[in-house]
């Protein structure tokens, strides 16, 4: 049968084939027999590796996509690893906690203010960094401008240092103000809580 054949060959063709006949002349004739059981183990084995391969591919292919994924979250870690890194540059200078109270007290000496008591430091982790804590009470000086220098040289010590929470006597100190501008002013005192950043 030529392919030209094969491909008009109609299913209903198939349908009407005497299959008992066609057992009989393959049995009759070894060499058909032997063409005919040829063509349909190569049949099976074609669907065979077809299917093995799809499922392969299959498997490959989910393979890839995970890999890519993973190779892209790779991508965006070393990315962070490096902005990490340029930010730790440009971070101020970590201060080491036994210097910490000895800058204070030299910024204090230096715009002449007092302090009464140093807490002891404690380490509070956050995650990505720890802070330091230091809590100043007492801390006394002749006038708002000079707490507020302190506090200011304080915020911008080239260290990573931040004023974490104060309160001071201030609405007091207004207050007398008001009253009698005039009048000698009391000193202002204050509460400080300062931290000290340590990035991990």
């Amino acid at each position: 049968m030529e392919f030209n054949n094969l491909l008009q060959l109609d299913i209903n063709t198939l349908k009407n084939i005497n299959w008992t006949k066609a057992r009989e002349e393959l049995w009759r004739r070894k060499d058909k027999l032997v063409v005919f059981v040829l063509i349909v183990v190569t049949l099976i084995l074609c669907i065979y590796l077809f299917f093995g391969k799809s499922r392969e591919n299959a498997t490959l292919r989910t393979h890839v996509t995970s890999l890519e994924k993973k190779l892209k979250a790779l991508e965006k870690l070393n990315s962070t690893k490096k902005d990490l890194e340029e930010t730790k540059k440009k971070f101020p200078m970590e201060i080491p906690d036994d210097e910490l109270i000895s800058k204070i007290a030299n910024l204090a000496n230096a715009h002449g203010i007092n302090i009464s008591n140093f807490s002891p430091l404690s380490s509070d982790d956050r995650g990505m960094y720890t802070l330091t804590l230091v809590r100043l009470t007492g801390v006394v000086a002749n006038d708002f401008k000079t707490m507020w220098a302190f506090l200011h040289d304080i915020e911008n010590l080239s260290y990573a240092i931040r004023i974490e929470s104060w309160s001071t006597n201030f609405s007091a100190y207004l207050n007398l103000y008001l009253q009698n501008p005039s009048a000698p002013k009391p000193p202002m005192s204050a509460t400080l809580m300062i931290g000290a950043v340590h990035i991990k």
